[in-house]
């Protein structure tokens, strides 16, 4: 029987801390994402929940990126239920509750929509 002398062999470091893409946490892998699409120079761009898990400062900084790419004619389709969010982002609103429409307008409309109110902002109105 042989026993092997020497240094045990190095552990490789985990996925994660290599910055393997497959295993980048949440909010690195949808900026990624976004500047795929983004480089497809695409006229509609669909985001579903894009602030996520997302820090209070990358929410912000996520909604600046969406204004500033708002401002170069790329239409938004957002579903989301932040709605600083939203009423950052919108110039018109179609807001569904359990399946179906309750209101539809600017954001200054929809924000004073008794139903939308009742069912989003919790009766408090910003």
């Amino acid at each position: 029987m042989k026993v092997a002398a020497g240094p045990r062999p190095r552990r490789r470091r985990p996925a994660v801390r290599r910055g393997h893409p497959g295993c980048r946490a949440r909010p690195d892998t949808r900026a990624s994402r976004r500047c795929q699409c983004l480089a497809a120079e695409p006229r509609l761009l669909l985001l579903d929940d894009p602030t996520a898990s997302m820090s209070r400062h990358e929410t912000e900084a996520t909604i600046e990126l969406l204004q500033q790419i708002a401002s170069t004619g790329v239409t938004k389709v957002v579903i989301e239920h932040d709605m600083h969010l939203v009423f950052s982002l919108a110039e018109r609103l179609t807001v569904l509750h359990q399946g179906s429409v309750i209101a539809e307008g600017t954001p200054h409309e929809v924000r004073n929509d008794e139903r939308v109110v009742e069912a989003y902002l919790g009766g408090a109105r910003e």
